[in-house]
């Protein structure tokens, strides 16, 4: 088996440094997730590589981002400057249209838990049960309860 360099397929450039895997969902068909170490969340169209929205957590990301196909919810491990870790919980809005997005207003943080160190393992989220490995040694699971609000 031979491998011929290619020309890359899509690229685009942040402003920090990758080390997480992208992250690509049946919830979200058209776009990848990556996240960078300068705290955003960027998604782009699959086929072009175009910006749809970045949103920016405030920390440095060192882990992928995490789809819950069933929860409709994203997941965002980041490692922040101060030791210590945290699990950035985003609510994407699934009607963005390309013409219409403004990058980060289809975007809202809806929870953010602080762990006892760095987060460097991507989070796996199962049936609404977010699993991460921290660096204070043990891996740790969060329950995700959403609260529907009723009105009469």
């Amino acid at each position: 088996m031979s491998m011929m360099p290619r020309d890359s397929v899509l690229q685009f450039r942040t402003d920090g440094p990758i080390f997480g895997g992208a992250c690509i969902s049946t919830v979200l068909p058209s776009q990848v997730l990556v996240c960078s170490r300068n705290g955003g969340v960027y998604s782009l169209e699959v086929e072009k590589g175009d910006l749809l929205w970045e949103y920016n957590i405030g920390d440095p990301i060192t882990a992928s981002a995490y789809v819950d196909e069933h929860l409709q919810l994203i997941s965002d491990s980041s490692r922040s400057s101060d030791s210590s870790g945290s699990i950035c919980l985003l609510r994407v809005n699934l009607d963005i249209s390309r013409e219409a997005s403004h990058p980060g207003m289809d975007v809202q943080e809806f929870a953010r838990l602080d762990l006892q160190g760095d987060v460097f393992s991507s989070p796996v989220m199962i049936g609404g049960r977010i699993f991460v490995g921290c660096r204070d040694d043990y891996v740790h699971c969060i329950v995700v309860e959403i609260q529907s609000l009723l009105e009469s």
